[in-house]
């Protein structure tokens, strides 16, 4: 008998490479601004936009100054002379046009939707996030998807859980699985709703005072949990 009903998945670093769509949209957006894409202003970028994130989803900043701060401090990092904004602007839309399945996830979501109803709950802006999701066919593939860009509250806010329920038609609890990669915002916000989590953790990170129902070093190895 399966333990679960529903399958939630976080979406980047989970299944999708946001690191290749990142690193390209970045490249592109430096040069057309004038600056050296190297592999450190990549680096400092991820920086700066990874604290952003933290941020936004501790509440600490909201979504409009997410768009703009991130960028304003890379761009000082750059020493560029740009609007913050246009710059943002101008690399969202190169990002909204790159999503790429991480190796072996496409096969997995493809074996799991044949026994499982498998949802895309997502943290990200809706601009971004919606063209990304519909060049690889995820609103095809999944039977709900839900962005917090466009309803407002983000991962771990209860209130995110709250509005996924709804769209599945509020299953017991006890059925439903939360599998991501983000400790704080995917394996935090899920255990705090009362539900099982699965922690994708491909680098070994140590679980801090969050801990996971499971632990996967490999996202094939979610199979074997189900």
């Amino acid at each position: 008998m399966k333990k679960y009903d529903w399958i939630l998945f976080d979406a980047d670093h989970t299944l999708l490479d946001f690191d290749r769509s990142e690193a390209e949209a970045l490249t592109t957006t430096i040069q057309e601004f004038g600056g050296q894409a190297t592999a450190e202003a990549l680096q400092t970028y991820n920086r700066i936009n990874t604290q952003a994130w933290a941020d936004f989803q501790s509440g600490k900043i909201s979504r409009e100054a997410l768009k703009v701060q991130r960028f304003a401090d890379f761009l000082e990092y750059l020493e560029l002379r740009a609007d913050p904004a246009g710059f943002g602007k101008h690399y969202l839309q190169m990002l909204s046009r790159k999503a790429y399945w991480l190796p072996e996830a496409e096969n997995l979501i493809s074996e799991i939707r044949q026994h499982y109803r498998i949802g895309l709950i997502s943290n990200g802006l809706a601009e971004v996030q919606r063209p990304r999701f519909s060049s690889i066919q995820l609103f095809d593939i999944f039977h709900t998807v839900v962005i917090s860009g466009e309803i407002g509250p983000a991962k771990p806010d209860p209130a995110f859980f709250d509005y996924t329920f709804r769209q599945i038609n509020h299953p017991p609890r006890e059925k439903v699985l939360v599998i991501g990669d983000n400790l704080h915002a995917d394996i935090g916000g899920g255990k705090g709703y009362g539900l099982d989590t699965c922690w994708y953790n491909p680098g070994g990170a140590p679980p801090d005072s969050i801990l996971p129902t499971y632990e996967v070093r490999d996202i094939a190895a979610v199979r074997w949990i189900l």
